[in-house]
């Protein structure tokens, strides 16, 4: 049993010592400033979800977005390049969704409480 267990035991080592270990890239947002910038997304969303259904809130919706990502200072293309990168590591995107989520709750307890 001993001689089955081994190869078993030295695959499974050389497995998870060539996992590869992905960084995220310098120029894109660590996950603090991502999920800040989630939680305002969501909340233009909810504004823009509000306004009249049947006007065109195109100018609007690009001039909020545009004065979001000032707030932020950071660019469309860094935002796209961030949110890519995020997107192609599900777990630590999901991640980010579930501390928005979060904070959205605890900002919406809080407003509800006054």
């Amino acid at each position: 049993m001993r001689k089955t267990f081994a190869p078993f035991l030295f695959f499974l080592v050389l497995f998870i010592s060539c996992e590869e270990k992905v960084e995220r890239p310098v120029e894109v947002l660590d996950l603090t400033r991502m999920v800040q910038l989630v939680v305002d997304v969501e909340k233009v969303e909810a504004h823009l979800r509000t306004l009249d259904p049947d006007k065109d809130w195109t100018i609007e919706s690009k001039t909020t977005y545009g004065q979001l990502l000032a707030k932020h200072e950071i660019s469309q293309e860094n935002f796209e390049r961030s949110y890519d990168w995020w997107r192609k590591h599900p777990e630590q995107f999901e991640r980010i969704y579930e501390l928005a989520l979060a904070q959205l709750k605890s900002e919406e307890a809080e407003f509800n409480r006054k």
